[in-house]
C-alpha cells in the first residue's frame, strides 16, 4: 500500500462520521477492476435476484466468505491443499444449484474456476 492509501485510511478511521461499508467494499471493488480493465457481466442487483429466486439470500455473505477465505488458503503454500479443496467445493454447490435450479446457464465458470484451483495446487506442489 503507498502512503496516500494509508493515509486516506486513517482519515476515514479519525473521523467522526459513519462509515458505510457496503459502500467502502464496493468502491474497493470497483477501484480493482476498473484498474485491471475487468468487464463484469453480473451485476450486484442480478446476484440478489439469483440468490433470492433460489431461497439462498440469506446464505450469500456465507458463500463470499467462505469463497475469500478458500482462495487465501489456495495462495498460501501451507495450505494450499485446503484451499483447493475449499475452491471446489464452493464451485461445485454452485455449479449444483446452476443445473438444478437455473437450467443449466452459467455452470461452466464454476466448473472451470473449480479445475483451475486444482491446477494450481498441482503446479504449486
Amino acid at each position: 500500500m503507498g502512503k496516500s492509501t494509508k493515509k486516506e485510511i486513517t482519515d476515514i478511521i479519525k473521523s467522526s462520521e459513519p462509515i458505510d461499508y457496503d459502500k467502502l467494499r464496493l468502491d474497493v471493488l470497483k477501484s480493482l477492476v476498473e484498474s485491471r480493465n475487468i468487464d463484469c457481466k453480473q451485476t450486484k442487483e442480478e446476484m440478489v435476484k439469483n440468490f433470492t429466486s433460489t431461497n439462498l439470500l440469506p446464505y450469500l455473505g456465507l458463500v463470499g466468505f467462505l469463497e475469500i477465505i478458500s482462495v487465501c488458503l489456495l495462495v498460501y503454500p501451507r495450505t494450499i491443499l485446503f484451499g483447493a479443496v475449499g475452491v471446489t467445493s464452493v464451485m461445485s454447490a454452485a455449479a449444483v444449484i446452476h443445473l438444478s435450479y437455473m437450467g443449466g446457464v452459467g455452470v461452466f465458470v464454476p466448473i472451470v474456476i473449480g479445475v483451475l484451483s486444482w491446477l494450481v495446487y498441482y503446479l504449486r506442489k
